[in-house]
């Protein structure tokens, strides 16, 4: 069953300005290991987000698929916003992900 484990953000330098890089974490302890890469690249190819590069990662550890959606924000977007507007921008991620991991059933 997917669960959510939480959000992990960190700022990291580019050459011309500063990004945000933004981990939205799930796990899933029903998932089997054997379809981890083919689900990896289903979600891969689902367009989330039209502004933000999305990616995510199938990693299985411990008997548990951990799955990690990483939003990458220019902060040029974010100028002007407050953490707040920011949480609640990737809570929209969160949700949409969720709604999609549970129409596609993965097992």
């Amino acid at each position: 069953m997917l669960r959510f484990e939480g959000i992990k953000e960190c700022d990291v330098n580019e050459t011309i300005q500063t990004a945000r890089d933004c981990a939205i974490i799930f796990s899933d302890n029903e998932l089997p290991k054997s379809i981890c890469k083919d689900l990896e690249e289903t979600l891969n190819r689902q367009d989330f987000s039209k502004k933000e590069k999305v990616e995510i990662e199938v990693r299985y550890i411990k008997d548990v698929a951990e799955i990690i959606v990483s939003v990458h924000c220019p902060l040029r977007r974010l100028v002007g916003k407050s953490d707040e507007q920011i949480l609640r921008g990737l809570k929209k991620y969160q949700s949409r992900f969720e709604d999609y991991y549970n129409n596609i059933k993965p097992y």
